[in-house]
């Protein structure tokens, strides 16, 4: 059983690229350890998102349409969905509190990734220090000039679109507002 787990693992990360067209590496095992590493983490988070390339049912899981296609000089962050429940204060790699949805040409909304939102003053309550997933430490956005509409943390995870600025950048080069009816730069 111990030896079928690489074979596992590869088999997962190669099924998990084939839902986008860009080439995903391959992850040594040995970053899979008990300690939640990014690897892992932003696994999981795939893993949990799945289901919601089907924007219907992100929908009917609570997560609404909150923003138009918002896009920058460095790239887009496509649509936000948000899950307002979700913005708890708690961390959960499982329940992103955002979904972020490419437009395309044929109407169709794409998933390619997703942000976990924190309020500070809920989160600065009991803890010291920024939120982190996976070992990545959120954005802090507590003070002006952030263009959040309320004092908070984040992480983006572009974890169903490569980003070559990185895996947590605030923005993809990759990704467009060009087929959006509505567009915002920001």
């Amino acid at each position: 059983m111990r030896k079928s787990w690489p074979m596992f693992v590869t088999a997962l990360v190669v099924s998990l690229s084939a839902c986008e067209q860009e080439p995903v590496a391959v992850v040594s095992t040995a970053s899979f350890s008990a300690a939640p590493t990014s690897g892992a983490a932003f696994a999981e988070v795939r893993s949990a998102t799945a289901r919601y390339h089907r924007v219907d049912v992100a929908i009917a899981d609570g997560y609404l349409p909150d923003t138009p296609c918002m896009f920058s000089t460095a790239g887009a962050r496509g649509h936000l969905y948000t899950n307002r429940p979700l913005i708890d204060g708690v961390v959960d790699a499982s329940r992103p509190e955002l979904l972020l949805y490419e437009p395309t040409k044929n109407g169709e909304l794409r998933l390619v990734g997703v942000a976990f939102l924190v309020v500070a003053a809920a989160w600065d309550a009991v803890n010291s220090t920024p939120p982190t997933l996976g070992g990545q430490e959120f954005t802090d956005r507590r003070l002006p000039p952030t263009g959040a509409p309320f004092p908070n943390y984040i992480l983006f995870a572009w974890v169903w679109r490569h980003n070559p600025d990185g895996l947590h950048a605030p923005f993809n080069p990759r990704v467009s507002c060009e087929y959006a009816v509505n567009a915002v730069q920001l």
